[in-house]
């Protein structure tokens, strides 16, 4: 049977995204940019939820069990438990500890504990796959789709930018779905790296992914962001499901995004004395 990953090019770099990890994590450095993917099953749904319950809120808790279907609740539930655990590899803190705050427009931040309300984090999850990346210093924003899903390319005439639909009609037409996840993963990570949401225009920014090299956007004019400030990587988690990630660099140093599986458990932090 032919992969869902044949002939899909993607714009992942042996020297930047790689299974790589520190023994210790605790030190974020200022040029990387750190992501964590669980791919979950569902055998491990109850040891989660006992789990999960002792560090989630109850308003957590309970918003992750609005979702009509198990797999809403499951990936709901595993990624506010995955970004706990994680953040507490960062910070002095124990997972139950952190408060979350939303802005206007849903993304989650850090509210407290106030030492490490520098950490800035994404959320995404799709089909089975969560991630979650992780910044001591940028704005980041992650979106994950699964390769197998048949998008609705009418969504593309009426939402890309022009030069995107031209660019994706263009394509044969087996190869179309797929260009046009590699096109909504960007946006979705660009939007949620903004905290804007739904808000920016996604017909005002365009990418090119088929020049040699990262993903790059382009603006509308009279749209107000510098594309120079802009760093974008696409990547796989799994076996078929597709990463991208958007970090707000500036115009310094190109940044390290270094990927690490997540086993599903909480650390408990040591002391730093």
């Amino acid at each position: 049977m032919k992969s869902n990953l044949d002939g899909l090019r993607t714009h992942a770099y042996s020297d930047d995204l790689r299974n790589f990890w520190p023994s210790r994590v605790r030190d974020l450095p200022r040029d990387e940019v750190h992501l964590y993917y669980e791919v979950l099953d569902p055998a491990l749904d109850a040891a989660r939820a006992a789990t999960a319950r002792a560090i989630l809120t109850d308003d957590e808790w309970n918003r992750c069990h609005r979702f009509a279907f198990p797999e809403g609740r499951r990936e709901r539930l595993a990624a506010r438990f995955m970004v706990r655990s994680i953040l507490s590899q960062y910070a002095e803190v124990q997972p139950a500890a952190w408060r979350f705050v939303e802005n206007a427009h849903g993304r989650p931040e850090v509210k407290a504990p106030a030492h490490a309300t520098h950490l800035r984090f994404n959320l995404s999850h799709a089909d089975g796959v969560v991630t979650l990346v992780v910044s001591a210093q940028y704005d980041v924003g992650v979106d994950v789709e699964r390769l197998g899903r048949r998008p609705s390319l009418a969504i593309a005439d009426r939402f890309f930018a022009p030069a995107e639909v031209d660019a994706l009609r263009a394509l044969p037409e087996p190869e179309q779905p797929r260009r046009f996840l590699e096109y909504w993963t960007l946006k979705e990570s660009y939007i949620k790296a903004r905290g804007a949401g739904m808000s920016l225009p996604l017909d005002q920014f365009a990418f090119d992914v088929a020049t040699p090299g990262r993903p790059v956007i382009h603006f509308a004019d009279g749209f107000d962001d510098d594309p120079h400030a802009w760093q974008f990587d696409q990547l796989f988690v799994g076996s078929e499901h597709l990463v991208a990630v958007a970090t707000r660099r500036g115009e310094g140093t190109l940044v390290r995004v270094l990927v690490q599986a997540f086993d599903g458990t909480a650390p408990a932090p040591t002391s730093s004395s």
